[in-house]
């Protein structure tokens, strides 16, 4: 399971992939914009955990490991975690796409950000206020770049 969760989690690569490819395919600029978006989100995430600490459910569950982009980065439980980064991150590539293409993208968009949510909480990575706090950023910022 804990593999699985792990696959599950490297896949928020792809939200920087997908775009990318999509602006080389279409050479629409609206796709780098996204990827600058995505970038400046993950940023301001990670800048913002530190500011609510570890304390009151902001922190990493105990047990949380391999919790960076990469699963590398070893035991994690206690750190900053408020809000996912994974799972905001996800999230508004799916939004994004959506609202910019309206195509079907939330097909397999909304299966993603559930497997996201699993795999983030198989993981002990993050608690449930964590990953709906990141998918609610996800959406916001997601719906920003419509």
């Amino acid at each position: 399971m804990i593999l699985m969760a792990n696959i599950l989690s490297l896949t928020s690569v792809f939200s920087y992939i997908i775009p990318s490819l999509l602006y080389v395919r279409t050479m629409d600029w609206w796709y780098v914009q996204l990827v600058g978006g995505l970038v400046a989100t993950n940023i301001g995430i990670e800048l913002v955990k530190p500011m609510f600490g570890s304390r009151g459910g902001f922190g990493r569950p105990a047990g949380a490991w391999g919790c960076d982009v990469f699963c590398s980065d070893g035991a994690a439980g206690g750190r900053p975690g408020f809000p996912s980064s994974h799972m905001a991150i996800v999230t508004m590539v799916v939004s994004a796409l959506w609202w910019h293409t309206r195509s079907s993208i939330l097909i397999v968009g909304v299966p993603w950000i559930a497997a996201m949510a699993w795999s983030r909480w198989m993981k002990r990575c993050h608690n449930w206020q964590q990953i709906v706090a990141g998918t609610v950023v996800g959406l916001v910022c997601g719906s920003f770049y419509a």
